[in-house]
């Protein structure tokens, strides 16, 4: 009788006269460029979102229990305004005890960290101890780069070094032409994606799914896989994502406050933005639980691929610190979003005006039936996607995404979030399209003819 009493509410809802209507659908059009305005004023919001999106994100749930390489999941989308949240879990956390995943479950956050260590960095630019526009050659020098190694072989394009005129709003926003250390292939062999998890299957036996990295490790690692050499562009070109950047703001941040990287968020994010359970693996005792287990599917990559449960195999991902190692939940990345949206982590209000800078990243592909991803930018630490609904109307969701099937987005006007943990590296966005697909069926970013 409840679920007959939302649709007749939501029946009700319909019978919007036809002048209202026409009016709507007037105001709406006469941008042509489309309008990101948000008016719900005469929507029974709340109708909407208990009935149609609580009826359609449960057929989503049931979606990714039929996906063959999604072993869990977490779901949540909380809409404080219209006082709804669902909150869905479906999955084994572990495979070794069989225990079934939890809603306060612990998982690896991937490049959503990214967003933390630039938030940091923007703290540090508040109490001015760095300029975006400072270039790293006049905060490192040679001393905290690995013997043998100079701050000057950090990037050389064609034949000139590059440190000079590499900014710290450049590594920020991806745009100063590092090689990945992670991710890309080295001029002197294999990625050290690959070499770790070559040797956790025991494909090519190194001991890199084992080895604990550390700040240090890392710069040896990439000086000596001659990746200094290899930049992608020179500074202040195009847009290219790289672990390497934010590896070098993790060491700006550490050697700025002559704290760890691990007290640093905990002191400029964690204990603000009510994240008390979050902690950088590896780097730190764990705050909370371990995380649930994670999977990169490779069988779409080789022929000899797997699903490998890389909690289950123990693999040491230290390697990805600065850019990808901090562990939470749903509950703290959708305390952060708020928290950064709500003034809550910075002093001045410009100051996030300056992270919401944004580039390019790629011409958007991404589109549901109604929804469709017309921009995809990349401001300081912070990415901003950019949906044209039917009508031309456009919401913009701002966060960041991670390796793992891992998306946090925040669309600020409605204060909603957006936390989805897949826990899955072999996947796409498309999950979190269809969300933002589901939230405007149920008339959250306005009127929808």
């Amino acid at each position: 009788m409840k679920w007959l009493n939302v649709q007749t509410k939501a029946l009700s809802v319909r019978k919007i006269s036809f002048t209202t209507l026409l009016l709507s659908t007037m105001l709406t059009l006469m941008g042509c460029g489309g309008t990101d305005k948000i008016d719900t004023s005469k929507l029974e919001v709340d109708v909407w979102l208990k009935g149609r999106a609580e009826q359609d994100l449960a057929q989503l749930q049931d979606e990714l229990k039929r996906v063959d390489n999604i072993e869990n999941s977490i779901v949540l989308v909380d809409v404080p305004k219209h006082k709804y949240r669902w909150h869905s879990v479906h999955g084994i956390a572990n495979s070794r005890t069989n225990l079934t995943l939890q809603k306060g479950d612990n998982f690896r956050t991937g490049s959503i960290t990214k967003l933390l260590t630039a938030i940091r960095v923007l703290q540090l630019y508040e109490q001015g101890l760095l300029a975006l526009d400072q270039t790293l050659d006049e905060i490192l020098n040679d001393s905290d780069i690995p013997a043998d190694w100079r701050v000057t072989d950090l990037s050389v394009y064609q034949g000139q070094s590059m440190a000079s005129a590499i900014t710290v709003r450049q590594l920020l926003q991806h745009t100063a032409g590092l090689h990945d250390y992670l991710f890309e292939q080295s001029p002197t062999g294999t990625s050290l994606f690959w070499a770790i998890l070559d040797d956790a299957t025991g494909a090519v036996p190194s001991g890199m799914a084992s080895k604990q990295w550390s700040a240090e490790a890392l710069l040896l690692y990439y000086f000596s896989s001659g990746m200094g050499q290899v930049p992608t562009s020179q500074p202040g070109g195009a847009f290219n994502y790289t672990d390497t950047h934010y590896m070098l703001l993790a060491v700006i941040i550490e050697k700025l406050t002559g704290m760890s990287l691990a007290e640093n968020y905990r002191l400029g994010i964690f204990s603000k933005a009510n994240m008390a359970d979050a902690y950088l693996e590896w780097y730190e005792p764990p705050q909370s639980a371990p995380p649930v287990d994670h999977f990169i599917d490779t069988r779409q990559i080789r022929s000899d691929g797997s699903n490998i449960n890389i909690v289950a195999k123990a693999i040491n991902t230290s390697a990805d610190w600065g850019g990808g190692g901090v562990v939470s939940n749903a509950e703290g990345l959708k305390n952060l979003l708020s928290a950064l949206f709500n003034d809550e982590l910075f002093n001045d209000p410009n100051t996030l005006t300056q992270m919401m800078t944004f580039v390019p990243i790629m011409e958007a592909e991404h589109s549901t039936k109604d929804v469709h991803l017309t921009e995809y930018n990349y401001g300081l630490g912070l990415i901003e996607r950019v949906y044209t609904l039917p009508n031309k109307r456009k919401v913009k969701i701002y966060g960041h995404s991670g390796f793992y099937g891992h998306w946090a987005f925040y669309e600020p006007k409605t204060k909603t979030s957006i936390v989805i943990a897949l826990n899955q590296s072999a996947t796409t966005s498309d999950w979190l399209d269809r969300i933002v697909e589901i939230l405007d069926n149920a008339q959250l970013f306005g009127l929808s003819l």
